[in-house]
């Protein structure tokens, strides 16, 4: 039986710091797994800055309203709340969950 990998894909998020938009892919392109966790207004699920690198092989990205205002990043990724997204070196979605933490 074979199985289908979803490739993890790009989309627009807002850099906070120059308050710019630029690509997520870049940052899902470095030799290290990415979390990308989903917050809203009302839960956040990490404490911390927008990206946090966690060691050479994680980082985590923060995707809050402020940081995806057009909600690209949450419909690429189908996420309707909160959650997370574990994308592997090699740009495959490994695991996904839902819900705050």
């Amino acid at each position: 039986m074979a199985t289908t990998l979803a490739r993890a894909r790009d989309a627009m998020l807002v850099d906070p710091a120059p308050g710019r938009p630029t690509p997520l892919w870049p940052r899902l392109s470095e030799l290290r797994h990415t979390l990308l966790l989903f917050e809203d207004a009302h839960h956040a699920i990490a404490a911390g800055g927008t990206t946090e690198a966690t060691g050479d092989r994680l980082q985590t990205l923060r995707i809050d309203p402020q940081v995806d205002p057009k909600r690209e990043v949450r419909h690429r990724y189908r996420m309707r709340g909160t959650g997370w997204v574990l994308i592997r070196p090699d740009q495959v979605v490994a695991a996904r969950g839902e819900g705050a933490a």
